[in-house]
């Protein structure tokens, strides 16, 4: 498949789309445009980071107390996220609130809380998308050292 994939970025119009066997147990086959698989490959590269600690298959840590600043970092290079003083806030407000109510909040409520906590004017919605481009609650909690929240979807 690799080398389908290569043919096709040499030459995208002339190799069509590539066959892939599903990884389930029917060994399903469909026919996917390697565009999307590419796609793929580039989103799931911010996953790959060098922190020795124990983490979960999208790159969350697996222990809440293993997490330090410097892994914050390490995290957020591979999120391709140059830390500032807002992440930070963020950061904090976000462990905070976790250690409070053992539980990792949503875009929504993770904008509630900040609100609350820092400037109801300078967080809202489109500044926490403007912090973590991806997703405000899945990035701040990864970087944060926090489980998935349970409110994002895959």
């Amino acid at each position: 498949m690799v080398q389908k994939v290569e043919q096709w970025i040499e030459n995208p119009l002339a190799t069509g789309s590539i066959s892939v066997k599903t990884p389930n147990f029917k060994g399903d086959e469909y026919n996917i445009h390697p565009f999307f698989i590419v796609k793929y490959i580039v989103k799931n590269k911010r996953k790959q980071m060098q922190v020795n600690v124990s983490q979960t298959e999208d790159g969350y840590l697996n222990n809440f107390e293993d997490w330090t600043p410097e892994i914050a970092k390490e995290i957020a290079k591979s999120e391709e996220i140059e830390l500032t003083e807002s992440h930070w806030e963020v950061i904090n407000v976000l462990r905070e609130y976790y250690i409070e109510h053992y539980f990792t909040p949503g875009t929504r409520v993770l904008t509630k809380v900040m609100q609350k906590k820092i400037s109801k004017e300078k967080f809202n919605r489109a500044y926490l998308f403007s912090l973590f481009q991806y997703s405000p609650s899945k990035q701040a909690s990864k970087i944060s050292g926090l489980p998935r929240p349970s409110a994002c979807s895959m």
